[in-house]
């Protein structure tokens, strides 16, 4: 039994041996690989670490290089300046062109979608026959809308009457380059309330001893002072007792 194990086991290696002379390299040869980045123009936080996505009116610039896979190009990336390259967007033709490695647009157009899909078709060359052939890749890139989020730094939403509530708030993915485009507006039971002086953002309220026990509600509105349509509005609420 083992004998022909063996047997078969050297069997199989000769012919894959025999298959690697005589068969063309395109036949082992793997497509190269797509290296694709993407950011959009939409305002965070400094201290945000995610992946900033874009909202209506943003605009998203997309790039990528293609690394060879293949013996000759193993690791290398591809010399594209002479390749055409094609780009759809959400199955739309968008451009194409020689070495037409980016692009930029505003998503206006593609409000209407929840996700952005993008294709890219490049030319390459076939190392071992110099035969061109088109290869594609897909990514997708989410449409969101703008977010404010508000920031408890009591820790807890039960409070003492006569304590102090601090909060703070931070926007995210509105079409605005600085904080400041960004105006807030904090309500206390539907009552607009001021921010802190230099940290509008922040908030700070006490609401004394008299108070009576129950649920109270404050809310967060944050609009793009160039453009008021844009708006974001977040509540949180704390339980006094």
């Amino acid at each position: 039994m083992i004998t022909r194990f063996i047997k078969y086991s050297v069997i199989s290696v000769f012919l894959v041996i025999l298959a690697q002379l005589f068969l063309p390299t395109s036949v082992f040869a793997a497509d190269p690989q797509f290296m694709v980045s993407w950011n959009a123009s939409s305002f965070a936080p400094q201290w945000y670490q995610g992946k900033i996505l874009p909202s209506k009116g943003s605009r998203v610039n997309i790039s990528f290089e293609l690394i060879g896979q293949d013996k000759t190009n193993l690791g290398k990336v591809l010399d594209l300046s002479n390749r055409l390259v094609k780009w759809y967007v959400n199955n739309q033709y968008y451009d194409q062109g020689q070495g037409l490695k980016s692009i930029s647009f505003p998503i206006n157009k593609w409000i209407a979608s929840d996700n952005l899909s993008v294709r890219i078709s490049s030319e390459v060359e076939n190392p071992s026959d110099g035969s061109v052939s088109f290869v594609d890749n897909y990514i997708t890139i989410p449409i969101v809308n703008p977010e404010v989020v508000i920031f408890n730094k009591n820790f807890s939403n039960i409070i003492n009457a006569n304590s102090m509530i601090s909060l703070s708030s931070a926007p995210f993915f509105f079409n605005a380059n600085l904080l400041y485009d960004i105006v807030p507006t904090w309500t206390v039971e539907n009552k607009k309330f001021g921010g802190i002086a230099n940290d509008p953002f922040s908030l700070s309220v006490n609401f004394g001893k008299n108070i009576n026990s129950g649920i109270v509600d404050i809310g967060l509105t944050a609009q793009n002072a160039n453009n008021p349509i844009e708006s974001a509005q977040s509540s949180i609420s704390f339980t006094i007792q």
